[in-house]
């Protein structure tokens, strides 16, 4: 009975190990999921299809990527599989590939053509980003989606055919943005949607056609196309009309988008100029606003360069923040006296009650009333010129970003009565140097408030002058040196 029990554990275990290895041996020989090399490709199967995952990234020249590997077929190329392929000239995908990765060429820096099979239906995210040198691109009619910023920053691009199929119904965001050379798209007729900062920075596009399907278009979308001046919209369109190389809704009574325009005189009947409107529209130079008009929102005019004045009208009751950031040379810029929610003076805009300062985006001295009690959000944003600011005693609030991009500002003194200070409100004012005259931090302030800021920053003291000296010809020696802000006296002593 002993022997007989042994034999039947043996066996038992036998049976138990065979079954163990059976099953680990069964991915490979299901052929379900393995990994392999072969040649410059790391690639993955799974049920009897390869996606390449990797390639050396010392090829270079033109590159026929094969239809099977390991006998199997290719049907994916993975999330940066070719990424910093920077000798790559160009790429030939087998007509097996459905998918495009992720990254997946992105930064094959020297890549100049790549050519996708009909078989695409995938593009993803971000494919050809900064592929510095790719020149044109025909996306197959059986693509339906496309993923964000698929060519962002290829600066070379000039011509893109994007797919023609009813599921292709979108501009991604961020989908050409930084192509600098596109001059050629055709917009598809199913198209409903461009999304936030799709063209942006193409600037030497000229023409862009707008189809009859399109219900959105997002922030950013035409920033900086500062040779889009043909910018059209199918007379059928239920949602946009256009003249003038100006894009509104239907009934003219929001300004949607006018990148490229030099001068305008805004329609009477529109109430509305949207966010990012005239973004980085450097070639704006005269604009007149309708009696009538009531809301200008964020980062309207925001990067217009060119404009010197502009009047705001009595009925304009809403004006959000960073309309004017980076408006450099808009020292003109003034409030219409029936106004009875903002006031202008010295090229500053203020609430009506003098207690907020909305916006300074050409001064380049300034001494803040004593009756303003908070800057607000972008209030000095884009401000290059800006050198000097004296900000009043009653100061409590400073916004977010309310001195972003100020980096001709070297010195600021901060009153110790402020209470709250904003996230990245100093962010890029890399070479200031902030006199705070509380003696520390205060608790109020928010903890991000030096975010994206190498500001050297002095706690609880003035600034303290540079003094230059000159010898009188009577005999002695003359001192001068600039005011410090809320210095009461000056102590000098002889060293």
């Amino acid at each position: 009975m002993v022997g007989t029990k042994k034999n039947i554990a043996l066996k038992s275990a036998a049976v138990l190990l065979a079954a163990l290895l059976l099953a680990a041996l069964a991915p490979v020989l299901g052929g379900s999921v393995y990994a392999d090399v072969s040649g410059v490709y790391t690639y993955e199967v799974t049920d009897g299809e390869a996606t390449i995952t990797a390639v050396d990234t010392g090829v270079s020249g033109a590159l026929t990527v094969p239809g099977k590997l390991g006998g199997k077929p290719v049907v994916a190329v993975g999330d940066e599989a070719f990424r910093d392929c920077s000798r790559l000239t160009s790429v030939k995908l087998p007509a097996t590939v459905r998918t495009i990765g992720e990254r997946a060429f992105a930064d094959c820096t020297e890549l100049t053509a790549a050519t996708l099979p009909d078989s695409l239906e995938v593009l993803g995210g971000h494919a050809f980003f900064l592929c510095n040198n790719l020149l044109s691109v025909k996306i197959p009619d059986g693509v339906f989606e496309v993923g964000e910023g698929v060519f962002s920053f290829c600066r070379a691009l000039k011509s893109v055919t994007l797919p023609d199929n009813p599921d292709f119904s979108a501009i991604p965001d961020d989908m050409f943005y930084g192509c600098s050379a596109l001059t050629d798209v055709v917009l598809p007729e199913s198209l409903y949607r461009i999304g936030a900062n799709a063209f942006g920075g193409c600037r030497s596009l000229e023409t862009l056609a707008l189809p009859a399907s399109l219900t959105e278009i997002g922030n950013f979308a035409f920033s900086g196309c500062t040779s889009l001046t043909d910018l059209t919209v199918d007379p059928d369109s239920r949602s946009f009309s256009a003249a003038g190389g100006v894009i509104y809704n239907r009934a003219k009574t929001e300004l949607a988008a006018a990148p490229a325009v030099k001068t305008l005189t805004v329609p009477g009947t529109v109430t509305l100029i949207r966010a990012m409107a005239f973004d980085r529209n450097a070639n704006l130079t005269k604009l007149t606003l309708p009696d009538g008009l009531e809301e200008i929102r964020i980062y309207a005019f925001r990067g217009c360069t060119a404009l010197k004045t502009l009047t705001i009208p009595a009925s304009v009751t809403k004006i959000k923040e960073g309309a004017f950031s980076g408006c450099t040379a808009l020292t003109g810029l003034k409030i219409d006296a029936g106004n009875e929610t903002y006031k202008a003076s010295g090229g500053a805009l203020y609430t009506r009650d003098m207690a907020t300062l909305v916006a300074a985006p050409a001064v380049k001295t300034m001494t803040v009333p004593d009756s303003v009690t908070r800057l607000a959000m972008y209030t000095f944003s884009g401000n290059t010129g800006l050198t000097s600011v004296l900000l009043p005693k009653g100061l409590k609030v400073i916004g977010q970003y309310a001195f972003e991009d100020c980096n001709g500002l070297k010195s600021l003194t901060i009153p110790a009565g402020v209470e709250e200070v904003f996230p990245y409100a100093f962010c890029r004012c890399d070479e200031a140097d902030l006199w705070c005259l509380a003696s520390s931090e205060p608790a109020t302030w928010d903890s991000r408030w030096r975010e994206m800021c190498d500001a050297t920053v002095h706690w609880g003291k003035l600034e303290r002058p540079a003094v230059t000296a000159k010898a009188l010809a009577a005999g002695g020696i003359k001192l001068s040196w600039k005011t410090v802000p809320y210095a009461t006296k000056y102590n000098v002593e002889r060293k």
